[in-house]
């Protein structure tokens, strides 16, 4: 091959290569337009998935509290069975809608509000073992004990002899009578 047939040749291949180059370039922007589709596609799912989870946590806690009362009813037999059932209705009202409330997607805002929830319940305090077994295995231990620090950390609950119960919204301690404590 001579200078002139190599020029040829490489005036072709350069030119082969330009339009593998252009072919390259739209093949990298439609696969960057598809990943793009399917992060949103994902992040849809996750929050399907974590929805689904918040909701079926509440209704199983939900659940097993109303067969714990029930139980309790039948084991007492008090001598009006109405008013059990009606503060069982009401309470389990109450924990759902909290629940509800703090919904926004996110399983860690669904269990500490569980958490926050119990701890409503009890304003005389619960230890973190009574949580645990009141949650009924809803969270595991370990994640009581890391939702009660942070939320101690954030003067959001107090802990005062072995006991953790939730302040009221001017960082008081609240007592049994929900009357903000006061020092004399």
């Amino acid at each position: 091959m001579d200078c002139k047939e190599l020029n040829q040749l490489i005036a072709k291949e350069e030119k082969f290569l330009e339009g593998v180059e252009n072919n390259l370039a739209e093949s990298k922007k439609s696969y960057q337009e598809a990943q793009q589709k399917a992060s949103v596609a994902q992040l849809a799912f996750q929050g399907a998935q974590n929805e689904l989870n918040i909701w079926t946590g509440a209704a199983n806690a939900i659940k097993v509290r109303l067969t714990r009362l029930r139980e309790q009813v039948q084991q007492e037999q008090p001598t009006s069975p109405d008013k059990p059932i009606t503060n069982l209705l009401a309470s389990a009202t109450s924990t759902l809608r909290a629940i509800a409330e703090s919904s926004n997607g996110s399983q860690d805002v669904n269990k500490t509000e569980m958490i926050r929830a119990v701890l409503r319940r009890h304003p005389a305090g619960i230890t973190p073992a009574e949580l645990w077994q009141e949650l009924n295995g809803e969270v595991s231990r370990d994640y009581v004990y890391a939702v009660l620090k942070r939320l101690k950390d954030r003067d959001q609950i107090s802990y005062r002899r072995k006991k953790y119960s939730l302040r009221d919204i001017a960082g008081q301690k609240t007592l049994g009578n929900n009357a903000p404590a006061t020092l004399q």
